[in-house]
């Protein structure tokens, strides 16, 4: 019996040891998995920690009164402020006050409640510099629904603001400098045209709608009217654009039922080195060419009449030289014989015995009246050259530059390297007319001690060089207003078909070149 009682106890004692093992066996496991819980709610805790304190955005949390109660490193780099400056502060810190207290104020109403507040917000820095950013403010509530804190996402927008102000700048001064150029275009005096490689029409103003219509749309294959009264594209300028050409030409077209002229530019208009298109301007030059050929016509018409006032004057040179000659040189010979007469008379009457001084007095009138007719027939060589019409140009070009040596101590040289010149009377008197007016302004002004006059055959050109050693003067600042030399031999350059070329620089002479079409 004692023995049955000592085994149940036995038995019951294994019995409590198993049921306690498999109790210790639980909770073991019970505490296994609670440790893998915690394990792994401290990794996502440590994991959501990390990308707090990494993320590359501005986080702030604060309490329901605004109390800062964490920043993360990326608001300490962006704000410039310590931790512990920003730790139980109030989010006012931020503040640039410049932004209206009624847009805080719908702020804080939102998330009071209990709503999510987006927006930009314009703070500061510990520095004082002002910074754009984008915030997400979230209220957190507790299990009972209440709200416990405010957890900010802020975004730094400065430089993003800033490309955004530039953009709509530069927006607003492209449609400015559109709106500019479109009334620039549009109230130019000519007409301005476009089209794109297809020959299509883009671009054109009002005028060139008023005086050709519309190309906008229209293609100009094939279509002649458009060709021929728009833009004048033929093919073979359309070629020549399209590798690159300027075209810069005249044409003629039918506007308000006046043929017009107009000048024509057109361009190719590239995109980087690619072709794109085709421009041009029309400018309307019917009036200036008709201005044009008006002036063309008033100064044929005054040559015209230049040439025939040369031919009056020396007309009424050959005139008064032959009234010079055949009037007082008629007397003044007249003159010298009767006063040579009378003297001889005196001579050999034996009964008046004629004084010395009377004698002298016939003397001394003789003089003179011999001087007076070597003035005259300088006066005459001088308007109608005789020698001119005996013995030529060369001759006669010889002989002034004589007169001009004793009168004026001036030293010339005449070098000719035609054998015979064979020109009709009146181009020789021009020729000579130019040599006479040359050689006066280099007496009255040019001081000069040597002239050297040169005339040379060079076909198709007879050339007449003049050159002195004088001072010379300023080309572009020559002559006095009333000074009409130099025009007088140009025009009569003119008349002759040549071409007078006057170069001086001071203190280095003058020289006057004549080229007249010659053959000999």
């Amino acid at each position: 019996m004692k023995d049955q009682r000592n085994n149940n106890n036995e038995l019951h004692e294994l019995r409590r040891d198993s049921d306690y093992s498999e109790l210790s066996n639980s909770r073991t496991i019970v505490e296994s998995e609670q440790k893998a819980e915690y394990r792994e709610l401290a990794d996502k805790l440590g994991l959501y920690s990390k990308i707090v304190e990494q993320s590359t955005n501005m986080i702030c949390i604060s309490s329901t009164e605004g109390i800062i109660e964490y920043v993360n490193p990326k608001t300490l780099e962006v704000t410039g402020y310590a931790e512990a400056e920003l730790l139980g502060a109030n989010t006012r810190i931020f503040g640039s006050g410049l932004k209206p207290r009624e847009e805080y104020a719908e702020l804080w109403k939102t998330i009071k409640g209990g709503h999510v507040w987006r927006g930009e917000l314009y703070n500061k820095k510990s520095n004082g510099e002002c910074y754009w950013e984008f915030v997400t403010i979230s209220p957190i509530f507790d299990n009972h629904g209440k709200i416990t804190h405010f957890f900010a996402i802020k975004v730094d927008v400065t430089e993003q603001k800033k490309v955004h102000q530039d953009l709509s700048l530069a927006k607003e001064r492209a449609e400015e400098s559109e709106i500019l150029l479109r009334t620039f275009i549009e109230n130019i005096p000519f007409e301005i045209w476009a089209c794109d490689v297809n020959k299509v029409g883009i671009l054109e103003n009002k005028m060139h709608v008023e005086h050709f219509g519309t190309i906008i749309g229209q293609s100009l294959k094939g279509n002649d009217t458009i060709c021929r009264n728009h833009v004048q594209l033929g093919e073979n300028n359309w070629e020549r654009m399209m590798h690159g050409e300027v075209i810069n030409e005249e044409w003629e077209c039918e506007v308000n039922q006046r043929q017009n002229i107009f000048q024509q530019i057109a361009f190719p208009i590239y995109k980087k080195e690619r072709i794109i298109g085709i421009a041009g301007l029309n400018i309307d030059v019917t009036d200036r060419k008709l201005a044009e050929n008006a002036l063309i016509n008033s100064e044929v018409q005054l040559r015209r009449f230049a040439s025939h006032l040369q031919n009056i004057r020396d007309e009424e040179r050959n005139a008064l030289a032959r009234e010079i000659h055949d009037d007082l040189g008629q007397i003044l010979v007249a003159l010298k014989i009767d006063a040579g007469l009378l003297k001889q008379k005196l001579l050999k009457n034996d009964t008046f015995n004629c004084p010395a001084d009377i004698l002298e007095k016939f003397d001394n009138i003789t003089g003179l009246i011999d001087n007076t007719i070597e003035t005259s027939r300088r006066i005459m060589n001088g308007l109608r050259p005789q020698l001119l019409e005996l013995l030529g140009l060369e001759m006669s070009i010889k002989q002034y530059l004589c007169e001009l040596e004793n009168r004026h101590q001036l030293k010339c040289e005449f070098v000719s390297s035609t054998s015979k010149l064979e020109i009709n009377q009146r181009h020789t008197l021009i020729l000579f007319r130019i040599f006479q007016e040359a050689m006066s302004n280099i007496v009255k002004y040019a001081e000069a001690t040597l002239v050297k006059v040169e005339l040379v055959s060079l076909k198709p050109k007879l050339i007449m060089e003049i050159v002195d050693n004088g001072i010379g003067f300023d080309i572009e600042h020559s002559g006095r207003p009333d000074s009409y030399g130099m025009i007088s031999m140009k025009e009569r350059a003119f008349l002759l078909k040549g071409k007078l070329t006057i170069t001086s620089k001071i203190g280095e002479g003058t020289k006057v070149r004549l080229e007249i079409p010659y053959l000999s």
